[in-house]
C-alpha cells in the first residue's frame, strides 16, 4: 500500500513552537531554541514594536523589541502576523480588519524579506468574519489558543489549534506519549506561549528541558508553522497513476511517502516509479 504519511526524511512526527508579541525575553528564548536545534514561529505586532514598559505581567514589566532588533534576531525563525496593534479583530468592521492585517503584513514583510502568510489570533479571539477576511487577504494559517492535548494534523489551518501551552501541567506526559506513540500516521506536537511568562514564572529551565528532549531525535521533524503548512499542502499535490506505480511531484519540495512500509522520497519536480 502507498500512504502519504511521512514528514521529511520519513519522520512520522513533527514538533513546532509558537510564541507571541515580540518582546525582549524572546532573545533569550531564541538562544535556547538554537542550542537545541528547535524551530519556532514568532507572531509579531508591527505597529507597536519598540514600546517600553507597555504592560505588567505578574512581576515582569514587558517591553517590545524594536524593528531593528527583530531584523537582527529573528532571521532563522519564522515571522508571522499577530495584528498590527494586537486588536480584538472580531469587534472590528471588515474594513478595520483589512486595514490592520494589510498594515501588519506590509511592515513585517519589509523586515522579513519574504511573504508573511502566517497568523496567530490576538487574545485568541475570532469569528467567521475574521476567518473569511484572513483567507481573502492571503493568510494561510491562523493559530488559536484552544489546546487539544492531542497530536492531530489540523483539518482547517485557519483554526489551527495547538497541542498545549508550554506551562501545561501535563506537558511532559504529553511529550512522553508523543514520543512513544506507534501510530502509522502523521502526528504533530504544537507548543505555544509568551516568553514573558517564562520570565515571570522562572521557567527557563523548564523550556530548555522541553527542547533538550528533542535535540538529538532524528525521528522528529523540527519545523516552523509555515514549514509544516507548506509541506502538508505540497504532499496533497502528489500525482499518482491509478495503479499507484508512478507518482509525480510537481512541487518545489522533496516529499516522502511509505510504500509497503518502505520510505520513498519523491524529489521536487521528479517522477518516481514504484517497484
Amino acid at each position: 500500500m502507498v500512504y502519504k504519511n511521512c514528514f521529511p526524511n520519513g519522520c512520522k512526527k513533527a514538533l513546532t513552537f509558537s510564541f507571541d508579541d515580540g518582546i525582549e525575553q524572546d532573545l533569550h528564548l531564541q538562544e535556547i531554541f538554537r542550542k537545541n536545534n528547535s524551530k519556532c514561529t514568532f507572531n509579531l505586532n508591527s505597529e507597536i514594536m519598540g514600546q517600553r514598559n507597555c504592560f505588567l505581567y505578574k512581576d515582569v514589566m514587558v517591553s517590545r523589541l524594536t524593528k531593528e532588533q527583530v531584523k537582527d534576531n529573528y532571521y532563522d525563525f519564522e515571522i508571522a502576523s499577530h495584528g498590527s496593534v494586537h486588536p480584538f479583530l472580531e469587534k472590528m468592521s471588515v474594513e478595520g480588519i483589512i486595514s490592520d492585517i494589510i498594515t501588519d503584513r506590509k511592515n513585517l514583510e519589509a523586515i522579513a524579506k519574504y511573504p508573511v502568510r502566517g497568523f496567530a489570533y490576538p487574545y485568541g479571539t475570532y469569528n467567521q468574519t475574521v476567518i473569511d477576511t484572513l483567507k481573502a487577504l492571503g493568510v494561510k494559517y491562523a493559530r488559536t489558543i484552544k489546546d487539544t492535548h492531542n497530536y492531530e494534523i489540523p483539518t482547517d489551518f485557519l483554526q489551527w489549534h495547538p497541542t498545549c501551552h508550554f506551562e501545561d501541567e501535563n506537558i511532559f506526559d504529553l511529550i512522553s506519549k508523543f514520543i512513544e506513540s506507534k501510530e502509522d500516521s502523521l502526528e504533530l506536537l504544537y507548543i505555544w506561549g509568551h516568553s514573558y511568562e517564562i520570565e515571570s514564572d522562572n521557567m527557563w529551565n523548564h523550556i530548555d528541558k522541553i527542547c533538550s528532549i528533542f535535540k538529538d531525535r532524528e525521528d522528529v521533524w523540527k519545523a516552523t508553522n509555515m514549514e509544516i503548512y507548506n509541506y502538508l499542502k505540497a504532499l496533497d499535490q502528489l500525482e499518482f497513476t491509478y495503479d499507484q506505480t508512478i507518482v509525480t511531484n510537481p512541487t518545489s519540495l522533496d516529499l516522502w511517502i511509505s510504500v509497503d512500509d518502505k520510505i520513498k522520497c519523491i524529489e521536487k519536480g521528479k517522477t518516481l516509479y514504484i517497484e
